[in-house]
């Protein structure tokens, strides 16, 4: 919160960002612009900590399959240290090998492209208005015109082969909570307030799995409508090809408003048998791939804090730098 003094200074004023829209528009701020710096040098190095044991949860957001696992072979590694592929034993019994989601997954890893012209799209979809080719200025997403949806070309995916050893199969869960002696050891966890180490001190680190790319929800309603409408189904058409417990569910997949939602893997492949989906648009919306949940101190830097009193003109030289 931003308070400025009253001019007595015995009260003060809070700022608040009043908009216009949030069923339609997402409002960002540029924390980047405002950080300051640590008081010590971060210097996070991950080759040294050894992964085997970390908890693995998939969760029932994003699979009907959810159940957690453990990580009980780390394949390879990147340059900073975090793994590439792990192997993963699940509670079911079964072996997969996961990706690690090593950031920053940008949508340059994915590359729209014009149905007509063939050229690559810089703006490759608008949710509120309409969308056109950069180079041959022909619409894209038309209605009920699947030759108007953009060509999808992904990065390519290179999964390694291991072997399962016996020493393996005995790997067991590890505490991966931080061990941490600052002033804040002896609080209560509703008092840690912002320090890393003494949240990381309370909270355990391991790995979820998560889309692989960052899906824009609008532009994959855009795709199942147009889909939609190719073969003559209506919204209630296309309910009723799901089980009774979905007659909410469909709705939101169909919606580009907040309110909105994407299917779960099993969901999606059942769209693709209904409306004839694209393999490599089911592909961009069922890849996924394991991100580490941890607590760390940003090397940008740190915010500035929760309650800042500033005068009228530090708030705007703020709120100029907060929202440009």
């Amino acid at each position: 919160m931003i308070v400025v003094p009253t001019r007595d200074e015995k009260d003060w004023i809070p700022i608040i960002f009043l908009v216009k829209d949030t069923k339609m528009i997402k409002y960002y701020f540029n924390i980047d612009n405002i950080r300051v710096s640590h008081r010590h040098e971060i210097d996070e190095s991950w080759d040294s900590i050894d992964f085997h044991g970390y908890k693995v949860i998939k969760s029932q957001a994003y699979s009907k399959d959810a159940q957690n696992g453990i990580i009980i072979k780390v394949i390879d590694r990147n340059l900073e240290g975090l793994p590439n592929w792990v192997g993963v034993k699940w509670e079911d019994g079964t072996h997969t090998i996961e990706e690690v989601i090593n950031p920053p997954i940008e949508n340059s890893k994915v590359t729209f492209s014009c149905p007509h012209c063939g050229q690559k799209l810089q703006k490759f979809h608008y949710t509120r208005k309409k969308t056109f080719c950069n180079n041959c200025n022909r619409e894209l997403w038309k209605d009920k015109e699947i030759s108007s949806i953009p060509k999808l070309e992904l990065n390519p995916c290179h999964k390694p082969s291991y072997s399962l050893s016996n020493k393996e199969q005995n790997i067991i869960e590890k505490d991966t909570r931080r061990i941490y002696n600052g002033k804040f050891k002896d609080a209560e966890r509703i008092n840690l307030g912002q320090s890393p180490g003494a949240r990381a001190s309370v909270s355990e680190q391991y790995f979820s799995m998560q889309r692989y790319y960052h899906v824009k929800q609008s532009l994959f309603c855009d795709y199942l409508n147009i889909h939609r409408d190719n073969v003559g189904l209506m919204k209630n058409d296309l309910t009723k090809r799901f089980p009774p417990a979905y007659k909410h569910t469909v709705g939101h997949w169909l919606r580009k408003d907040m309110g909105g939602s994407l299917p779960k893997v099993e969901d999606i492949l059942e769209l693709q048998k209904i409306l004839d989906l694209d393999e490599v648009y089911v592909k961009y919306l069922n890849r996924f791939g394991l991100k580490l949940q941890t607590v760390i101190a940003n090397k940008k830097g740190k915010n500035p804090g929760d309650f800042l009193t500033l005068n009228i003109e530090e708030v705007k030289k703020l709120l100029k730098k907060l929202i440009y």
